[in-house]
């Protein structure tokens, strides 16, 4: 509902159009500045890597005052056959804001895309990441959530393989202090016919306090007999004994 709300009220877009066998040297960074407050936007960006091109992306998001607003952005990447594309992208949006985030992912025959995403900032936040993976495609899918206080922050993902030969790779942390609250739920479905499928997944967690609390939900939906897939999760607090040494030493 949240992306069809971003195109109800779409007026423009950062379009990139990466062309057939380019690579980019640069990396393309776009920044989204919260400038006003109580006030919603709408941010829409779509990324279009041809056939075997390459292209590093970065989406930021950051605000010039601490105040309450609403963010809806949207980002779609499309990545043709053989094409790379590495994604950072980094919420650092006000301690009162509200963001509310979906990227949609297509990956082409032996595409490779990489994600790094990291939330740092508003009060409640939720990152809903959807990857389709077509013969052959990889994907490596990294996050970090680092909140504290009161905040919330929540991530989705979704590592479809539709196709066979498709490898996959996903490490998710949450550390969170004071009464925060960090939720992942990442869901990897191997569709029927996905043979010599390679999955695996990572969730881990670390709490700095007592009233810290992290909901987390690896899944793994396998409809093939031919794939190599594995997933876990751990939820801990800092060790006496490290924190000990590591003070002891500066």
């Amino acid at each position: 509902v949240f992306a069809a709300l971003n195109t109800a009220f779409l007026h423009d877009a950062a379009v990139i159009v990466v062309a057939r066998n380019v690579a980019l040297a640069a990396p393309v960074h776009l920044l989204f500045i919260a400038t006003q407050t109580e006030v919603a936007s709408y941010p829409r960006c779509l990324v279009v890597a041809e056939s075997g091109s390459s292209v590093t992306l970065i989406e930021d998001y950051v605000a010039l005052q601490d105040a309450a607003y609403f963010i809806n952005p949207v980002t779609e990447i499309a990545l043709a056959d053989q094409a790379r594309v590495n994604h950072i992208r980094v919420q650092r949006d006000s301690g009162k804001a509200f963001h509310i985030a979906n990227c949609a992912v297509s990956l082409g025959y032996s595409s490779n895309y990489q994600s790094v995403s990291v939330a740092l900032g508003a009060q409640i936040s939720r990152y809903n990441l959807n990857l389709l993976l077509a013969e052959g495609a990889e994907c490596k899918v990294d996050g970090l959530a680092l909140i504290a206080d009161s905040q919330l922050a929540d991530t989705h993902t979704l590592i479809d393989h539709a196709r066979q030969h498709g490898v996959s790779r996903q490490l998710h942390k949450c550390i969170v202090g004071g009464s925060a609250h960090a939720v992942f739920n990442g869901q990897i479905m191997v569709r029927q016919g996905a043979q010599k499928t390679d999955s695996n997944q990572s969730s881990r967690n670390l709490l700095l306090t007592g009233k810290a609390h992290v909901d987390t939900k690896p899944q793994l939906e396998i409809f093939a007999d031919d794939v190599k897939c594995a997933h876990g999760a751990t939820v801990g607090q800092l060790d006496n004994e490290e924190v000990f040494y590591l003070k002891s030493r500066g």
